[in-house]
């Protein structure tokens, strides 16, 4: 990570709040819904927030049977205003409510969260997190 980037990001905490249940029915919305909280302070080059899920098997490899909107923006954001006048504390909610698997196996569920510059011309990867392992049948 270039030392330009780490001095833009003060603090960062990324937690899954709601998990997957244990067990799935293949093809089914997945429920409830995972839903992941991002807190941190950013400069004032971020203007948008955005989280992508991506689907990993047992042995870490990334499968493409996840179902559903990978690409979330945030429920609810709650801003604090930060100590300098270019910062800001954030906390973004993201709901992924409509995710399905479509093949049997064990898996868990890998979230980025990115902070966007105001043109959306580039990002950079504020957090991340993993759901617990879960089974689908």
């Amino acid at each position: 990570m270039s030392s330009s980037r780490s001095s833009r990001r003060e603090v960062q905490n990324v937690v899954v709040q709601v998990q997957p249940p244990a067990n799935v029915s293949t093809n089914s919305t997945i429920y409830p819904a995972i839903t992941v909280r991002a807190s941190t302070r950013w400069s004032s080059s971020v203007a948008y927030l955005s989280a992508m899920a991506t689907l990993y098997n047992s042995n870490g490899d990334v499968e493409y049977a996840l179902q559903g909107n990978l690409n979330q923006s945030p429920l609810e954001i709650q801003e604090n205003a930060g100590s300098g006048s270019s910062s800001r504390g954030i906390a973004a909610y993201f709901s992924f409510d409509d995710l399905s698997v479509s093949t049997p196996g064990t898996f868990y569920i890998h979230i980025s969260v990115m902070g966007w510059s105001q043109d959306q011309s580039s990002c950079e990867v504020i957090g991340q997190v993993t759901t617990n392992y879960f089974g689908v049948y």
